[in-house]
């Protein structure tokens, strides 16, 4: 430190350490001998209080202490229960996938517990600290904050995230990620360049002569679809079957030019292109593992690969035998407002009142300088929302997650219902409803398009809707829910500011060659939520039912409920749908 720096005045270096968070304050009672760190000796009695926990040096017990300061933490301790619940989901996961009796089976097992190990390091050494920090005479009064507690700190969030991380890359390595030389362009016989594209293999119940379980992936990394999605796992007991799955071009592992993205090098990113990456990768598949001609191949994808395996299909019915679409909005449409019609339906049968009151109490605090700032602090904002475009930002941001809890109304968390009971008992409907929608995001929510959309990946599903699908979702006029100056035009700002050019989507032309919803399907099961709205733009009208395709609706969960397994929490209609793929696919695979 410079001698500058080393002449600040005591009263300011204290004044400092008593703004941050206790758990970044100093440790007062480390003094150094010989540049080395040593704790002081400490002479005072152990008191327990009448609440029967071991006072403090300020009289305070354990309890009160955690309280005082359990507010402006919140957001760390959170995010480290999330981290925790995100590792135990995949070790519960990584158990499932062990269930083996062959050589690979027990490969596989000793790769969970190689995984195992350091996460169990990483908790049980946290809860040593907060524990005996708590309850054991042994530890100093102070011992859960000096020590326990600061493993809530940022740097050790940064190591529980690349504890995930580490996780996530060995399973990778060890256990399931192959990789595919895929050509880059399938359309231009001169250009021979290639990427590497990634895919897993789940044999564990396959058996010679069964079928191949193509999963198809969307916009989302190959980790997200696997782990979330497990019917196509789960199926593959009932059939024998192998199931194989390839990431799609330009999201997680699989992307042809790295990073950062830009417009010229996402010129290969489209639907079209992801169709022929499947096309090779099946014949790659059935090369590696000698497969006959006679092997049947049923395809799943929900969302937009729900979509993705309707066309495959469609486009390729010689290369697969049948497919379900969960999901699936196979029609593109420019303005899709009544995406938020519906949504509005929804809600106003469950908390429309309360939400019409917020938005209408928000409306009119963003008219002024005072009222912004309220906002800001009411919806955890990081920044002053100071322009009009950040208030643009901040009504799209916000009308997004009303769209969100009513797409995903599925169990456990059954969004939708948590967030009206909550809604409707709030005396400030304004406030609650900036708590509610705060937990999105978790940390505070930066209003630009740079930290919405960084060049990392996470602009390329935009990407696709800007050149090929659109499905901008403006506004319905009249709409007291949402905030009516979300327009075409507002996206087609939000497009030009993402990838620094105008873009118009080829609506047209995608419905064109993919046909729309005015296509002769065959060997597709369509399963859809009435309640959800991706639901409009897929296939619902069950007098198409005949002996080449099955429409299957429910409406007790919300976007691909069946795709998921909830145990004894399944609703009746998801439940009835998962059957009916079931029977669906025994009668594809052995006719």
């Amino acid at each position: 430190m410079s001698s500058t720096s080393s002449s600040t005045t005591s009263s300011e270096s204290s004044s400092e350490e008593l703004s941050k968070p206790l758990f970044f304050q100093k440790n007062n009672d480390v003094e150094e001998y010989n540049g080395k760190k040593k704790k002081k000796k400490k002479n005072k009695k152990k008191n327990l209080n009448n609440n029967g926990f071991y006072e403090l040096n300020n009289g305070k017990d354990i309890v009160t202490k955690i309280c005082e300061n359990l507010n402006e933490n919140i957001t760390i301790i959170f995010q480290m229960i999330m981290g925790y619940g995100d590792m135990i989901t995949d070790l519960i996961f990584f158990i499932f996938l062990t269930k083996s009796s062959s050589v690979e089976g027990y490969f596989k097992t000793l790769s969970f517990i190689f995984l195992l190990l350091p996460f169990a390091i990483f908790f049980f050494s946290t809860m040593k600290s907060l524990i005996f920090g708590m309850f054991d005479k042994e530890y100093d009064d102070d011992y859960f904050f000096n020590n326990g507690y600061k493993l809530l700190s940022s740097k050790n969030i940064a190591n529980s995230g690349a504890l995930f991380f580490f996780t996530h890359l060995i399973w990778s390595l060890l256990w399931f990620a192959h990789y595919f030389t895929q050509k880059l362009d399938h359309y231009n016989p001169l250009d021979s360049r290639t990427f590497q594209q990634k895919y897993y293999v789940f044999d564990d119940n396959y058996k010679p002569g069964g079928p191949l379980f193509f999963v198809i992936n969307g916009e989302d990394p190959l980790d997200v679809f696997w782990e979330t999605y497990g019917l196509p796992m789960e199926l593959s007991a009932n059939h024998s079957a192998l199931v194989v799955s390839i990431e799609h071009r330009y999201y997680g592992d699989s992307v042809p030019f790295g990073f950062p993205l830009n417009p010229d090098n996402l010129a290969y990113l489209n639907a079209q292109q992801a169709l022929s990456d499947l096309v090779t990768f099946r014949e790659h598949v059935f090369t590696k593992y000698s497969l006959g001609k006679e092997t049947k191949v049923f395809g799943f994808g929900c969302s937009y690969s729900g979509a993705l395996s309707a066309w495959f299909r469609t486009k390729f019915p010689h290369l697969i035998d049948g497919v379900f679409s969960g999901s699936s909005p196979v029609e593109a449409v420019l303005n899709y407002t009544s995406f938020n019609t519906l949504v509005e339906n929804v809600l106003e049968g469950s908390c429309g009142d309360s939400v019409v009151t917020a938005v209408q109490q928000a409306e009119t605090m963003l008219a002024t300088e005072n009222g912004r700032a309220e906002i800001q602090r009411m919806f955890n904002i990081c920044s002053p929302i100071d322009t009009d475009w950040k208030v643009q930002l901040f009504k799209w941001q916000v009308r997004y997650q009303n769209q969100l809890v009513v797409q995903y109304q599925n169990p456990p968390n059954w969004p939708l219902t948590n967030f009206c009971n909550s809604l409707e008992k709030a005396s400030d409907k304004l406030e609650t409803y900036g708590e509610l929608l705060g937990w999105w995001h978790g940390a505070c929510l930066e209003l630009s398009v740079d930290a919405l959309f960084p060049p990392d990946g996470s602009c390329t599903w935009y990407w696709q809707k800007a050149s090929e699908f659109a499905y901008y979702k403006p506004t319905p006029v009249g709409s007291k829910m949402m905030f009516q100056s979300i327009d075409l035009d507002f996206y087609d700002k939000l497009v030009q500011k993402i990838f620094g050019k105008k873009i118009t989507p080829q609506v047209q032309e995608t419905n064109r060659y993919f046909g729309g919803k005015n296509v002769d399907w065959n060997g597709i099961i369509f399963v859809n939520s009435v309640v959800e709205p991706w639901s409009l733009l897929s296939i619902t009208d069950k007098s198409l039912n005949s002996d080449k395709v099955q429409v299957v609706t429910y409406d007790d969960a919300g976007h691909c409920a069946p795709y998921h397994y909830y145990g004894s929490q399944m609703p009746e209609g998801v439940l009835n749908a998962r059957k009916k793929i079931d029977e669906y696919i025994y009668k594809i695979v052995n006719q």
